[in-house]
């Protein structure tokens, strides 16, 4: 997280885990094509806002760019 700052989810294991996009965590970048660069080398899944198409950019109305992917238990993460 950086600057010493840490960041703890907890559940409990036989909680259900509802995949709902518009429950998610959003992280930003200094170098959001640097970013997309390791999620593409590290073959991460990802997609814009509707999900319909793999691996495609979200630009906002605002030009801020984003893309959504789901940790190993299928939480969304917006960057």
């Amino acid at each position: 997280m950086g600057e010493g700052k840490e960041l703890h989810l907890f559940s409990f294991p036989n909680d259900e885990i509802k995949v709902n996009r518009t429950v998610h965590l959003a992280l930003t970048t200094s170098d959001f094509d640097a970013f997309i660069k390791r999620l593409d080398a590290m073959k991460v899944n990802y997609s814009d806002w509707i999900g319909k198409i793999p691996n495609k950019i979200n630009i906002r109305a605002d030009g801020i760019k984003q893309v959504y992917f789901q940790d190993p238990n299928g939480y969304w993460i917006d960057k």
